[in-house]
């Protein structure tokens, strides 16, 4: 049997799906991914709980009545019965009365929000669009603060899912900003930070015949590219000073190599000193 080829792609349509990849893993196009994720998780949990939440607030409605009317009959009970029991047994009557009226609202208050009244105006939503995104945040950045959680349990498995896609992406994000805060920072530190030493530290080291071989002057230190400074910490080149007999001050003569000839250079002037204490 022939096998069938599959068609390829024009190159055009790869290009441009090699540059949405290229812009979506860029610092704006991953800074734009984990914003709008956030803000589609505050929206997605907002549809998730207002159900729940609108089912509070009618309970919360029912049950002040029921505090209501709770309050009138134990009123009326205990006038009723001020004048057919003795004071001991109207003691016990009240305080049990009052005791279970008391665990009746800590309950309403803590499961419904009630707070004394009747009016339906006075409801503050719990999920806003700013406590969904808040929340959202607090699971991407794996934080887990604040209040605002889930009642139900689709929200809480939604959650799960959500932090499943949510959390991978942030960690790539600040992998991926986190080159670029390095490369500020190692920017600022050679520039500002190290300028001084750097320029001084030259000037010392730099001897006259060496300032003459380079015209005269010594190349600006903007001239230098971040990371590969000679007079850095953080460079990946050093400087081995060698005698100038030429100099009557003998000042240094520096020389640029890298690290990989750093050890070689270095064993060969131990074996020469070792050498020349042995004479």
């Amino acid at each position: 049997m022939v096998e069938e080829e599959k068609p390829e792609l024009p190159q055009s349509q790869r290009s441009c799906g090699k540059l949405i990849l290229r812009l979506l893993f860029s610092h704006v196009g991953l800074f734009l991914l984990v914003c709008l994720y956030a803000g589609f998780g505050a929206w997605l949990f907002v549809q998730v709980e207002h159900s729940n939440e609108d089912f509070l607030r009618n309970e919360r409605k029912i049950r002040s009545i029921d505090v209501n009317d709770t309050i009138g009959y134990l009123s009326a009970l205990f006038y009723y019965l001020k004048d057919k029991v003795s004071r001991d047994e109207w003691d016990a009557r009240v305080y049990q009365e009052l005791k279970d009226l008391d665990k009746f609202i800590v309950g309403v208050v803590k499961n419904f929000s009630y707070d004394g009244t009747m009016d339906e105006n006075n409801w503050d939503r719990e999920w806003t669009f700013g406590n969904g995104l808040l929340y959202s945040v607090t699971i991407l950045t794996t934080i887990g603060y604040g209040h605002v959680t889930p009642k139900t349990q689709v929200g809480k498995v939604v959650t799960i899912l959500y932090s499943l896609i949510g959390i991978p992406l942030t960690l790539i994000f600040l992998a991926n900003i986190g080159d670029l805060m390095a490369s500020v920072f190692r920017y600022a530190y050679s520039r500002l930070c190290c300028r001084w030493c750097r320029g001084t530290r030259r000037r010392y080291e730099y001897t006259p015949e060496a300032v003459a071989q380079m015209g005269g002057r010594l190349p600006p230190l903007s001239s230098d590219h971040v990371g590969e400074e000679i007079y850095m910490p953080t460079s990946q080149q050093v400087i081995l000073p060698f005698e100038d007999a030429r100099s009557k001050r003998g000042r240094l003569l520096s020389t640029v190599v890298s690290n990989r000839e750093k050890i070689r250079i270095n064993d060969t002037f131990q074996s020469r000193r070792n050498s020349s204490l042995r004479e």
